[in-house]
């Protein structure tokens, strides 16, 4: 009688991930959704077992750094071990265990493959776009030096308005240009009756 081939255990894995369907994310988050701990378990017991699996995580302190130690063991006695670094930036022990959790869930869905977030690249590139738009305007301090500078003169916060559309839209690069042009504008109304207008604003 043939004797039955041994599977080792990246064929099991390979099966495991074949057998696998994709997990309901239904936690919300910031911006995105996510599977928590207990749906993974949930969609992953059955395939794992299936395919000769078990799957221990531990906590481990060493050389003053804690660590979540992940091991995924196959009955043909192979094991794949990972080791995921954790911060504690809590003192409570329920923000502890919450914690554990999180780093629990990244380190067993790295370890199976498995895709337990929604994909928010896409939303990360259009904040940071945001972000890098936002950064280009002048600052809270820059625009009370505007306001202050053309307090009195509705005429000016009228053009700037006009040019502007809001003092809040104006480049920190060209901060020092309407600066300079708001003392033009104010020099002129005192000397000419505000004749001459061109200046950046």
């Amino acid at each position: 009688m043939k004797e039955d081939k041994k599977i080792s255990i990246y064929e099991a894995l390979c099966k495991f991930q074949g057998a696998l369907t994709t997990i309901d994310k239904k936690k919300k988050g910031y911006n995105f959704k996510y599977a928590d701990l207990s749906d993974i378990w949930d969609a992953i017991r059955k395939p794992l077992t299936d395919n000769g699996f078990s799957i221990v995580q531990l906590v481990q302190s060493e050389e003053g750094k804690n660590y979540i130690v992940t091991k995924l063991f196959h009955i043909s006695g192979e094991c794949i071990e990972s080791k995921t670094l954790i911060e504690f930036t809590a003192k409570k022990h329920q923000d502890v265990g919450s914690s554990i959790t999180y780093y629990r869930r990244y380190a067993l869905s790295a370890m199976l493959g498995i895709v337990s977030d929604e994909d928010v690249d896409d939303k990360l590139d259009k904040q940071e776009e945001v972000y890098q738009e936002s950064y280009k305007k002048i600052s809270q301090e820059q625009l009370m030096v505007i306001e202050n500078l053309i307090n009195g003169h509705n005429d000016i916060r009228q053009r700037m308005l006009k040019r502007f559309n809001s003092l809040q839209n104006i480049d920190k690069k060209d901060f020092e240009s309407v600066v300079n042009s708001i003392h033009k504008l104010i020099n002129d109304k005192k000397n000419n009756g505000g004749q001459k207008w061109e200046y950046y604003i």
